[in-house]
């Protein structure tokens, strides 16, 4: 019989007084598992990023040339992972502390972080989406990717195995990779220390077999009772009775097996990466100038940045908070008229906002926030060259630019736009809103002319013989246009308007008030 036997030994096993017909089903049971599983992983592969360093990797004090240990916060007393100068003088993960300090005196013990573990867990898992849309992270410390459909894109395992450990280098993590068709034999593999690339079940089998007890991530009085029944590796664990091993461990630990040897779905969870970005860098010194502040600025761009490409997002402005010693933080916001990934252009736009910013107190750390939108942060080019004037007006993207600008030199108070209102009075008659670039509904050839330039408060011109003055007589070309209105909330009008032109030439609009028959000037045309 072929090797499949071999591995149905974790299914019902035939006693020697059973009847022949019961006999039968368990073989024909286990001839149909050990066919359905090379069927399951048809297309399927899964990719195991486990991190063994990740507790010390995420700590600003670690020193590879000091001897460090970082503590189990599960386990008091104990050490969770140590460095190579620590591992050189015996010190291994599990020992105690008192254990380890024997063994080298001058060992450093440090505290885990686990929020920091796991907010490092978070940007590998960005880093990850970049090769596959299913990425399910995983305790302890350990990522899972099923690269099955992306072979075409990034080539062979091994290729993208070599591209992930390259990302996860850029991140300042070492990973063990392993590759199975199935993602709880992929970690096992990765967890022990075997990093292999194993694509087919039949291959599969041999690798966990010899994987060693010791090294799963089983409960550790299950790894002593199997310990002391004689069971080193996996492989001799698959060959115990089924019915046995349920009874002595649960049907969790059968479960876990047959999830690992594909005899049962694995079904894992997307990881779900969070739609706001926060990166908070302190600065080594202190500091109020502007290019080490800028230099600060440009590095969270630089991952503001990777994390827009790795998700195919935008950004419609940004925060960013500079923090002081013995000051409260000051807050810079800034708001695009356009979305955008162009990392350069918020620099720009940063760079000018920091200039006008006044800051009561040196700088000790920056953090910079936004809030991811859907998007392609790659400008996309039309079809023909030749822009449809239609539905993007000449230089609308350039006007947007040079209005972010102002903003972020002036503030955004100093820079408004106009909006209509439903109102005759002119003072009234529209509104300060943020500036939106939408095209506006021509004026028809029946409507009075208004003037671009309207004066705060109307100034008085003298008059002779009931003629308005400016530097000398002013000639009426347009008008009487008659406005009437306010009655009903105390602040009522009644005017004539007048377009009038100047000695020099300008085009004023000027209004003669009809209750003391006074001319004022209310505005001036371009």
């Amino acid at each position: 019989m072929p090797a499949g036997p071999r591995q149905g030994r974790l299914f019902p096993a035939a006693a020697p007084g059973r009847s022949s017909r019961r006999r039968l089903a368990a073989v024909a049971q286990a001839a149909a598992s050990a066919a359905a599983a090379p069927a399951m992983a048809r297309g399927r592969l899964w990719l195991c990023l486990q991190f063994p360093q990740l507790p010390l990797e995420v700590l600003a004090e670690a020193d590879a040339a000091t001897p460090l240990a970082v503590l189990d916060a599960d386990r008091h007393g104990r050490v969770a992972v140590c460095n190579a100068g620590a591992r050189r003088a015996g010190v291994r993960a599990g020992m105690p502390v008192a254990a380890a300090q024997a063994l080298l005196p001058r060992l450093r013990l440090l505290p885990r972080d686990t929020a920091a573990e796991t907010a490092a867990l978070r940007r590998l898992g960005d880093a990850a989406l970049l090769f596959t849309d299913h990425v399910s992270p995983l305790s302890p410390a350990a990522i899972l990717l099923e690269i099955g459909g992306s072979q075409r894109l990034f080539g062979s395992p091994p290729g993208i195995a070599a591209r992930l450990r390259a990302a996860c280098a850029e991140l300042g993590h070492a990973p063990r990779i392993a590759v199975a068709p199935w993602p709880r034999a992929a970690f096992w593999l990765a967890l022990a220390g075997r990093e292999r690339v194993v694509t087919t079940v039949e291959c599969l089998a041999s690798e966990l077999a010899a994987l060693p007890i010791a090294s799963l991530p089983w409960p550790s009085a299950r790894c002593e009772a199997l310990r002391s029944m004689g069971v080193r590796r996996l492989g001799d664990c698959v060959r115990l009775p089924r019915a046995a091993l349920a009874r002595r461990f649960g049907a969790d630990c059968l479960l876990e097996l047959d999830q690992a040897y594909g005899r049962t779905p694995d079904p894992r969870p997307r990881y779900r990466p969070e739609p706001l970005f926060r990166h908070r860098l302190e600065l080594p010194v202190a500091t109020a100038e502007q290019a080490p502040l800028m230099a600060a600025v440009a590095a969270s761009l630089r991952a503001l940045q990777q994390r827009l490409r790795q998700r195919q997002r935008v950004v419609r402005g940004l925060w960013l908070r500079l923090e002081h010693a013995r000051q409260p933080a000051s807050l810079l916001q800034l708001r695009l008229l356009r979305e955008s990934g162009d990392t350069q252009r918020l620099l720009e736009l940063l760079r000018l906002r920091l200039e006008t910013a006044a800051l009561p107190a040196a700088v000790t750390a920056l953090v910079l926030q936004a809030r991811l939108h859907p998007g392609s942060a790659a400008p996309s080019a039309g079809l023909f060259s030749v822009q449809d004037s239609a539905s993007r007006p000449a230089g609308e993207a350039e006007l947007k630019a040079l209005l972010e600008r102002l903003q972020a030199r002036l503030g955004r108070e100093a820079v408004q736009g106009l909006r209509v209102a439903g109102e005759h009075r002119p003072e009234y008659a529209s509104r300060a809103v943020a500036p939106r670039l939408r095209r506006s509904n021509p004026v028809a050839a029946g409507d009075p002319p208004r003037p671009a330039w309207l004066l705060p408060v109307p100034r008085r011109l003298a008059s002779r013989a009931g003629r308005p003055l400016q530097a000398g007589p002013l000639e009426l070309l347009r008008g009487p246009e008659r406005i009437e209105s306010g009655w009903w909330d105390g602040r009522d009008i009644r005017r004539d308007y007048y377009v009038a032109r100047s000695r020099q030439g300008r085009l004023l609009w000027l209004y003669r008030d009809l209750r003391d028959g006074r001319w004022y000037l209310h505005g001036l045309f371009g």
